[in-house]
């Protein structure tokens, strides 16, 4: 369970747990927790539900445990994701070595759009196996536009 105190302008709102790990979940949590705050919902029922949230198929999803070795799949395909689930298998298990078994199928991965920030976020595991490609015959660089596109929102 990770464990957390939420604070609002200065003052102390609420302690939460939730089986989820790693920072991101938390600020995920967060997000909830001010959303159904706002919604007028009831802040024990929004706690409970915290506590008892399961996750998903795929994130920090633990599929067995073999010999002492504990065998956990994540969907993260995107460097930012990957570091976060690195970091937070790393919190949710202090002191084990971490091995990180990357498969790059998203088409950004196999293009190497985002090389470095990969090799950053797998530097987080301790040993890290890069699979083949998915299809690489099929992976080929889309041409790029001289012209970058920016969309923002402002309120």
């Amino acid at each position: 369970m990770t464990e957390f105190t939420v604070h609002f302008d200065g003052n102390e709102f609420g302690r939460y747990t939730t089986p989820l790990a790693g920072l991101f979940n938390v600020r995920n949590c967060l997000g909830v927790i001010a959303a159904c705050e706002e919604l007028g919902l009831d802040r024990g029922a929004v706690a409970g539900a915290l506590a008892e949230f399961k996750s998903v198929k795929r994130r920090l999803e633990v599929r067995g445990q073999v010999a002492g070795v504990t065998i956990i799949d994540d969907f993260a395909h995107h460097p930012t994701a990957v570091r976060e689930t690195l970091l937070a298998a790393r919190a949710k298990y202090p002191g084990r070595r971490l091995f990180a078994i990357f498969e790059p199928r998203s088409y950004t991965a196999q293009i190497k759009l985002f090389q470095q920030q990969f090799e950053d976020a797998l530097g987080q595991a301790d040993e890290i196996v890069i699979a083949g490609l998915f299809h690489p015959s099929v992976t080929r660089p889309k041409p790029r536009s001289r012209r970058q596109r920016c969309w923002n929102i402002s309120a």
